[in-house]
């Protein structure tokens, strides 16, 4: 099942506030009621997809697993 839920940008910085790298930080938000309707009644371990483009024509993608509990 694929469903897509748009991001809005919220802050970017050139710290490190997780001590991985020395890269510049980014925080995407999604809208709450956007990604519980795209989870449907699922729950427990779910593999989820993060892809995008930066300003500079760069794209990413990253994959992880989430759990949702009810």
């Amino acid at each position: 099942m694929n469903h897509t839920v748009d991001g809005q940008l919220g802050t970017m910085d050139g710290g490190d506030n997780n001590g991985s790298n020395n890269g510049k930080n980014m925080m995407v938000n999604f809208d709450r009621q956007k990604v519980i309707s795209a989870l449907g009644s699922r729950s427990g371990d779910i593999q989820v997809t993060l892809s995008g483009q930066l300003m500079d024509d760069k794209k990413f993608e990253g994959t992880a697993n989430i759990r949702v509990i009810e």
